[in-house]
Order: structure tokens, then sequence, then C-alpha cells
């Protein structure tokens, strides 16, 4: 039940944009607010159950709670267009705290999939761990131009598939880079 759900609210969050743009003309924001909150609550009965990193899980929490009380409070459809801006900006904070750690958030993640992990591959994992905050840094930045004066078209665009596809370029890019410098298996 619990992969179920998870993988529920990853897909309605991952289509978040869509659901927007499809609905505003026929749904209350109030009702799109408290989806958002809806998906907040579940990710966060989640939380300590889910895998993976539960700093990610909870950033991703806090920018959906932000936006949709924000929504709730306003009863503008604004909240609803900032939500991808608090969580680009949720996701540069963890990840630049995680610079500030003895391991960053990427070399935490490399640690659950590789099982040798030389001090190389540390010290590229920050180097990726940065890259990713710039990533986050610029996509926050293109998302808040599409929320303050981009119309609803442009803002579905890029929030719900252009970020998406440079997000898996990103990865993907940095996977055929770690292949080939660290001789990576997996």
């Amino acid at each position: 039940m619990n992969r179920w759900l998870a993988r529920a609210i990853a897909a309605i969050a991952a289509i978040y944009p869509f659901i927007v743009w499809f609905s505003l003309d026929t749904l209350p924001v109030a009702f799109l607010g408290l989806l958002l909150l809806a998906l907040a609550l579940g990710r966060l009965v989640l939380l300590g159950r889910a895998p993976g990193e539960p700093l990610l899980v909870a950033a991703g929490v806090i920018a959906m709670a932000a936006a949709g009380i924000y929504t709730l409070i306003s009863s503008s459809s604004e909240g609803l267009r900032f939500y991808p801006v608090l969580m680009s900006a949720a996701m540069l904070c963890l990840f630049g705290w995680s610079l500030r750690q003895p391991q960053s958030i990427v070399e935490r993640f490399a640690r659950i999939i590789y099982r040798e992990f030389p001090p190389e591959a540390a010290v590229y994992a920050r180097r990726v761990t940065a890259v990713w905050c710039a990533f986050f840094l610029i996509n926050g930045l293109i998302a808040l131009w599409t929320a303050v004066a981009g119309s609803w078209a442009v803002w579905t665009l890029y929030n719900g598939f252009i970020s998406y596809m440079l997000m898996g370029l990103l990865f993907v890019g940095e996977y055929a880079v770690r292949q080939r410098l660290l001789g990576a298996t997996s």
C-alpha cells in the first residue's frame, strides 16, 4: 500500500502543472490548493516509511504545503504558480546545505548504490551536488519568470515538461560522465 501511495503521489506531483492548467476554468482554486496540501500530507505520512532520502521528501512536503496554504489563504492561483519555484528553492537549499556536511546528498545516494566508495568518488559526488545546485537555481529562476510573467500555457509547458526534460538530460549526462570517469558498474 505504501509503495502504491508513494507512486500515486509522485505521479500526481509530476503532472501537477497539467492538472492546474486543465482545471483552472472548471475547479475552484481552493480545490487545487487542497490538492497540494493532500499531496504534502501523503508524503508526510510516508516520510518515515519511504525508501530514499528523508530530507529530500521533507523539502518537497514543505514546498507543497507552503504553496497549498498560500493558495487557500489568498484564494488566488498565484500559490499554484509558485509551487515549482518553491520546489526548486527547497531542493537548492537542501543540496546546498549538504555541501557543508561531511557527505553531500549525491554522495549519500551513491553510497546506497555502490558498496565501495573511493575518496575520488566522494570528491566527484560533491562536484555533482554543486552542479545540481546550479541547476536548481537556474530552474527556479525560470520557474519564477513563468509564474510572474508567463501565460498559463508557458508556465505549464516549462514546469510540466521542459524542466523535467532538462532534469533528465542532466541526470543522464551525469551518469555517462560517471561511467567514464569512475568506471562505475551500475
